[in-house]
């Protein structure tokens, strides 16, 4: 009985002390506010770019992707609340830029429609 003792006295340190090491991990896996920020404007930056807003709306999106860089640069200097605030205008910016350009798609398509009815319109009174 006395041996389990002494063997549990031993071990608790041990064991705690791996307790809080696993926590301690866990913690840090953990995203930051800051880089859940980047990832949601890097995504939004992303769909712009497959929108076509390089096209359709340049402004926001190179503001989207300025303001993307300088948050991933202040992260990587430690400052993780300009980077957090940063990214997140750079989200704003990028879903912008998203926005305007399916718009902007979408008028020049309506535009087209329009030409072609004229077009046939006209041939119909031709003939």
């Amino acid at each position: 009985m006395m041996n389990k003792i002494a063997l549990l006295k031993k071990a608790l340190p041990v064991t705690l002390s791996m307790i809080g090491s696993v926590i301690l991990l866990a913690a840090c896996a953990s995203p930051t506010p800051a880089q859940l920020a980047i990832s949601s404007a890097d995504e939004a930056y992303d769909r712009a770019i497959s929108a076509d807003s390089a096209k359709y709306a340049p402004l926001p999106t190179h503001l989207a992707k300025d303001k993307l860089d300088q948050a991933k640069s202040s992260f990587s200097k430690k400052d993780y609340e300009i980077a957090r605030r940063l990214a997140e205008e750079a989200q704003v910016d990028a879903r912008l830029a998203e926005s305007t350009a399916q718009s902007e798609r979408a008028q020049s398509q309506a535009q087209e429609v329009q030409k072609a009815i004229e077009d046939l319109r006209r041939e119909s009174k031709v003939r």
